[in-house]
C-alpha cells in the first residue's frame, strides 16, 4: 500500500460529482461548433483518406489488411480503420469528418475529466481542466482538421489508460489487462502515447508508492509495447531524416527552446496562431532575443518543476507531463539535435493537459481560505479567460474553414512562409487561375528554393501552356532539389516523350526505375514511349510489366489496348478496353478507341453505343461525331448521320472528312445538289481525292449529268490508271448513253483489272445483248449468275433464244 496523498485545501464551490464535467462539453461545443461548417483544408486530406488508394483497396472488416499497412512514415492502424469507416458512410462530405472530431474532442475531454478526477480526487480541480483543455485554442488545430483523429484517438486511450491504472494500485499484475490493452490502442493510433510508461512511473513517484518487485513487473507490459512502437516509429521515420533541415548544435537548442517557449506562450497569450510557424534560422532578420531567452527559460521550467516535486507533487506532475510530452514529441524520432523541427499547434494536443492541470491547480488553491478576500477578483479573472478562450477558438476555427483561407491567415503572421505560398499556388491551379498560381509558386521557391513539390506544379503549369522552355526548366530545378523523388524525372520524361527527344526520356525514364523497380507509371510512361516510337513488343512488355505489379491500373490497360490495336490483334485490344471500362467508365478515350474498333471491324451499332458514350464525356468532339455520322450512314440511319456531321462540320469548318461523309448521306438521301455542294467543298480543302471524285460522279450520275460524272471519273483514273471502280462507272455512263460498244469496253477493262466482278459481267451481258450480241451476252449473264448474283430467268431465257441451237 502507499501513503495517501495530500491535496490541496479548497472551499470545494460549484458543481460536484460528474456534471463537474457538463459545463466543459458545453464551452468546447460553443468553441468548436463553426468547425462543423467547414470544407476541407486541402492539407493532405486527399492522401491520408478522400482518396487513399491504400485505405481503398481494403474492406473495412480486413483487420489484418489495416494492422499491415503503414504508410507516409505512419503506423496508424487503429485510425486507418475509423478513416475507412468514415470513408464508407461520408465520401467526400467534410461534415461528417467534422462531426466525428467534435465527437472525439469530446470523448478527449470526458477523459480527461476522469483522469484528473481520480488523480486530484477534486471534483473543481477536474472540470477545470477539462474546461480549460476543451476551450484553448491551441487545440482547435486538432479538433479542426481530420487528419488529426489519430491524435485524438491516441489521447482517449492514453487517458483512458491512465484512469484505468490509478483505480489498480496494490492490485495483482494480472489485473492491469484493460490498461494495457487501452495503451496498445492508443500506440496503434498514432505513436504520441510512447510516452505512457514514463508517466506511469512518474504517477508512482508523486503517489510514493514503494518500487517492489510487483511494481516493476506490472510495468513490463507497458515498456515493452512503448520499446516496439518507438523502434518502429524510428524505423519507419529514418528515411525522412534526409528532408530535415539540418543545424548545428547551438541552432538545434535554440530551436526546440523557442518552440518550446512559444507553446507556453500561447497558453496564457492565445493570438497569433498558425498552421505554419517559421523555424528561427528561416527569420529573415535572424535570431531574435526572445529565441536567445529560450534556453534560458526552459532552464529555469525545469528548476521550477524539479523545485515543485518536494513542495507539491501534483503541480510538479503537470509540469513533468508537459516537459515530458513535448519534448518527446517534437524531437522525436529527430532525436539529435542537428535536425530541425516543425512547430504545431497539433503536437501539444496531448500535452497541453499537463498545464492545463497546472492552472487548475494553482486556481483551486486561490480558491482556499487563505486568499479568501481574493475570491471575487480570481473568479471574475478566470471567467473572463474562460470566455475569452472560447470566443478566440470560436473564431480561430473559421480559419480552417478552407484551404485558401487557412493558408492566407497564415500568411498574415508569417509572410515568408514558404508552405503557405506553396499550398495557396496548388489551390489557385486547382481553381484554374493560372496567374494566382504562378505568383504562389514562384513566391514559394524565391523563399524556400528546396520546395521541389512548387518547381513542379510550376512545370506542370507551364507544359500545359505549351511553353516547352519554363516547364523543362523547372523540372530540373525540382530534380535539383530533390534527386530522389521519382515525380519531376517522370513529369520531365513525359515532357521529353512529348517534344520527341525520345533518348532523353529513356534516360529519365531509367532513373526513375533506378529509384523505384516497381514504379507503375514510369513503366507505363515507358511503354507509351515505345509505343510512339514503334517499338509495339517493348511498349507490350512494360505495360505487361506494369499490370502484374497493379493489375487495375487504367491508364495501362487502355494504352496497350491502343498498342494492340495499333499491331491488328483486335481481340485482345478489345479485352484491354472492356477492362479498362471496367474499372473507369469516365475516360472519353476508351469509350472512342472501343468504338474504333467496333467501326473497323463492322459492327456499327456497338460503335455507335461507344461513341455515343464518348459524347457523353466531351459533346464537342469532332473525331466522334464524325465517327458516329459514319457508323450512322453504314446502318443507312441518314437522318441521324446528317445531324452529327452537321455538329461536326460547326466544330471545324477545315476538316475535309466531314464534309466528305456528309456528302455521302446526303447523296443517299436523293439530296444531289447538297451532296456535290459538300464534295466539293472536300475537293477545295483536301485537292484531288480519289474517294470523293468516284462519289461525286457518282451523284451526277444519279442526276443524269453524264458529262460531269464522266469527267470525274476520267480525273480518278488520271489519279490511278488502274482504278477498277472509274472504269465501271464510265462503263455505266455509256450504257445509259445507248454507247454500248464503250461500255463494253470500260466493263471489260474492269473485269481484267478486278475479276470476279459479277455486276460488270452482268451488265457487259446486256451491252452485248443491245448490239445483238447473244453469245456473249449468254455467257457474261451465266458468269454473273454463277457468281452469286440474281440474274433474273426470263432475261436469260430471252437471249437462249436467239443463239443458234435455240
Amino acid at each position: 500500500m502507499t501513503d495517501k496523498m495530500q491535496h490541496p485545501e479548497s472551499s470545494r464551490i460549484g458543481i460536484t460529482g460528474i456534471w463537474a464535467c457538463l459545463p466543459a462539453l458545453v464551452l468546447a461545443i460553443i468553441a468548436c461548433y463553426p468547425i462543423l461548417f467547414n470544407g476541407f483544408a486541402e492539407y493532405y486530406e486527399e492522401r491520408y483518406f478522400l482518396a487513399n488508394p491504400s485505405l481503398e483497396s481494403l474492406r473495412w472488416f480486413d483487420l489484418v489488411g489495416f494492422l499491415s499497412l503503414i504508410q507516409f512514415g505512419e503506423y496508424m492502424p487503429l485510425t486507418n480503420f475509423f478513416f475507412k469507416i468514415q470513408q464508407n458512410f461520408f465520401g467526400q462530405q467534410a461534415m461528417g469528418y467534422h462531426v466525428i472530431s467534435l465527437l472525439l474532442h469530446l470523448a478527449v475531454v470526458v477523459s480527461v475529466f476522469q483522469f484528473t478526477r481520480k488523480l486530484s480526487e477534486h471534483d473543481l480541480m477536474a472540470g477545470l481542466t477539462a474546461m480549460l483543455y476543451a476551450i484553448h485554442p491551441m487545440q482547435i488545430e486538432t479538433v479542426a482538421w481530420p487528419i488529426m483523429q489519430s491524435y485524438q484517438w491516441s489521447a482517449l486511450c492514453y487517458f483512458g489508460c491512465l484512469s484505468a491504472y490509478l483505480s489498480l494500485e496494490g492490485k495483482s499484475p494480472w489485473a492491469h489487462g484493460k490498461a494495457v490493452g487501452l495503451f496498445g490502442a492508443a500506440l496503434l493510433s498514432s505513436w504520441i502515447a510512447i510516452t505512457l510508461p514514463i508517466m506511469l512511473l512518474l504517477l508512482d513517484v508523486i503517489r510514493q508508492r514503494r518500487f517492489s518487485t510487483a511494481v516493476w513487473l506490472e510495468k513490463i507490459p507497458y515498456l515493452g509495447l512503448a520499446l516496439v512502437f518507438g523502434v518502429l516509429a524510428l524505423h519507419l521515420h529514418i528515411d525522412q531524416w534526409s528532408d530535415a533541415v539540418k543545424l548545428n548544435f547551438s541552432e538545434g537548442v535554440f530551436t526546440r527552446t523557442h518552440g518550446f517557449f512559444l507553446y507556453f506562450f500561447h497558453l496564457i497569450a492565445p493570438v497569433n496562431f498558425s498552421a505554419d510557424y517559421p523555424l528561427p534560422v528561416n527569420r529573415p532578420d535572424g535570431f531574435s532575443t526572445i529565441i536567445y531567452l529560450s534556453p534560458v527559460f526552459a532552464l529555469i521550467y525545469i528548476a521550477i518543476t524539479l523545485y515543485t516535486l518536494k513542495k507539491h507533487k501534483l503541480i510538479f506532475f503537470g509540469l513533468i507531463f508537459f516537459l515530458v510530452n513535448l519534448f518527446f514529441l517534437v524531437p522525436f524520432p529527430y532525436l539529435s539535435p542537428k535536425f530541425g523541427v516543425f512547430i504545431a499547434d497539433h503536437t501539444v494536443y496531448l500535452a497541453y493537459w499537463g498545464i492545463m492541470f497546472f492552472l487548475a491547480v494553482v486556481v483551486v488553491q486561490l480558491f482556499s481560505k487563505r486568499f479568501e478576500k481574493f475570491h471575487a477578483l480570481v473568479l471574475a479573472f478566470i471567467s473572463m479567460f474562460i470566455i475569452a478562450l472560447t470566443l478566440l477558438s470560436n473564431q480561430r476555427g473559421k480559419a480552417w474553414k478552407d484551404g485558401e483561407t487557412l493558408w492566407s491567415d497564415v500568411l498574415i503572421s508569417n509572410p515568408n512562409s514558404a508552405l503557405a505560398h506553396l499550398h495557396l499556388g496548388t489551390i489557385y491551379n486547382r481553381q484554374g487561375l493560372t496567374d494566382e498560381a504562378i505568383e504562389s509558386l514562384e513566391r514559394s521557391v524565391a523563399i524556400d528554393t528546396g520546395k521541389a513539390e512548387a518547381f513542379t506544379l510550376l512545370g506542370d503549369i507551364y507544359q500545359r501552356q505549351n511553353d516547352f522552355v519554363k516547364a523543362l526548366t523547372h523540372y530540373k530545378k525540382a530534380i535539383a532539389a530533390d534527386p530522389a523523388d521519382p515525380g519531376p524525372l517522370l513529369k520531365r520524361s513525359g515532357l521529353y516523350r512529348k517534344a520527341g527527344q525520345h533518348e532523353d526520356a529513356l534516360e529519365d525514364l531509367a532513373k526513375v526505375l533506378s529509384i523505384r523497380t516497381d514504379q507503375v507509371k514510369a513503366l507505363a510512361e515507358r511503354g507509351l514511349l515505345y509505343y510512339q516510337m514503334g517499338e509495339k513488343e517493348k511498349a507490350t512488355a512494360d505495360f505487361n510489366r506494369a499490370l502484374a505489379i497493379d493489375s487495375n491500373d487504367f491508364d495501362v490497360f487502355n494504352n496497350r489496348g491502343q498498342t494492340y490495336r495499333s499491331q491488328g490483334f483486335y481481340d485482345l485490344a478489345l479485352k484491354d478496353f472492356d477492362k479498362a471500362l471496367s474499372i473507369n467508365q469516365q475516360n472519353f478515350d476508351t469509350w472512342n478507341n472501343r468504338g474504333n474498333i467496333h467501326k473497323e471491324q463492322g459492327r456499327s451499332r456497338m460503335a455507335i453505343y461507344d461513341y455515343t458514350e464518348a459524347l457523353r464525356l466531351d459533346p464537342n468532339s469532332f473525331e466522334v461525331l464524325n465517327n458516329r455520322g459514319n457508323a450512322f450512314i453504314n446502318l443507312n440511319v441518314l437522318d441521324s448521320a446528317v445531324e452529327d456531321l452537321n455538329k461536326a462540320v460547326k466544330i471545324c469548318d477545315r476538316c475535309a472528312i466531314a464534309y466528305y461523309n456528309r456528302g455521302i448521306a446526303l447523296g443517299k438521301q436523293g439530296l444531289n445538289e447538297q451532296a456535290i455542294e459538300d464534295f466539293n467543298l472536300n475537293l477545295a480543302l483536301k485537292g484531288q481525292d480519289l474517294n470523293t471524285l468516284q462519289n461525286r460522279g457518282n451523284v451526277y450520275l444519279a442526276m443524269g449529268a453524264y458529262e460531269k460524272a464522266l469527267a470525274d471519273y476520267q480525273s480518278v483514273l488520271e489519279i490511278n490508271p488502274k482504278d477498277a471502280r472509274a472504269y465501271y462507272n464510265m462503263g455505266v455512263v455509256m450504257s445509259n448513253q445507248a454507247q454500248y460498244k464503250k461500255a463494253i469496253e470500260y466493263y471489260t477493262k474492269t473485269i481484267e483489272l478486278r475479276f470476279g466482278t459479277p455486276e460488270a459481267f452482268n451488265n457487259r451481258s446486256i451491252a452485248y445483248k443491245e448490239l445483238g450480241d447473244y453469245e456473249a451476252a449468254y455467257k457474261d449473264a451465266m458468269m454473273a449468275k454463277n457468281m452469286g448474283l440474281p440474274v433474273k430467268e426470263a432475261y436469260i431465257e430471252d437471249i437462249r433464244k436467239h443463239l443458234p441451237d435455240g
